[in-house]
């Protein structure tokens, strides 16, 4: 992730990533999750990923473990009483969550309305997450599309016709 110094965290503990995709909401938080599930394994951190799961699930799997040092939120689908309960057991970072809540951390593009966090907000285009086909393009290709007439730019991804 641009901009977050991994270095905060602690490698010897693990990371839960909760996150949801289905066709009303479309799948770039699960999108966004998996990219940064990615990242997090390969810089060595113990990663779990959570998708589409209830939640009584999500409070059962994640209240059974233990070492769990990060709790790392990329959906609005999950009641706010558990996300208080989780804020209140263990550190906690949003992506992009506007709901009414405080966490310990949260992440965002920009701040179209005002938050509450505990500890820090990171706001600005250098904490996007983006995915490896994206960060990997060359400099001459990115060169090149500074002069195009029309760039498309998407963050996210959504299946409303129930396609894919």
């Amino acid at each position: 992730m641009i901009g977050l110094n991994l270095n905060i965290l602690k490698k010897n503990n693990k990371i839960v990533i909760i996150t949801n995709s289905n066709k009303n909401i479309g799948n770039g938080h699960f999108v966004r999750s998996k990219n940064l599930c990615y990242i997090l394994k390969n810089n060595n951190y113990k990663t779990q990923l959570l998708h589409n799961i209830k939640d009584k699930e999500i409070e059962n799997k994640i209240f059974k473990q233990r070492n769990i040092f990060l709790i790392i939120i990329d959906t609005n689908q999950i009641k706010i009483q558990l996300i208080n309960k989780l804020i209140n057991n263990f550190k906690v970072l949003c992506l992009d969550n506007f709901q009414n809540i405080k966490p310990h951390y949260n992440i965002l593009i920009h701040e179209h309305k005002k938050i509450k966090i505990i500890n820090q907000k990171f706001v600005g285009l250098k904490y996007i997450n983006l995915r490896n086909e994206i960060t990997k393009i060359n400099k001459k290709k990115s060169k090149e599309l500074i002069y195009k007439k029309n760039v498309l730019i998407c963050i996210g991804s959504g299946d409303i016709k129930n396609q894919g």
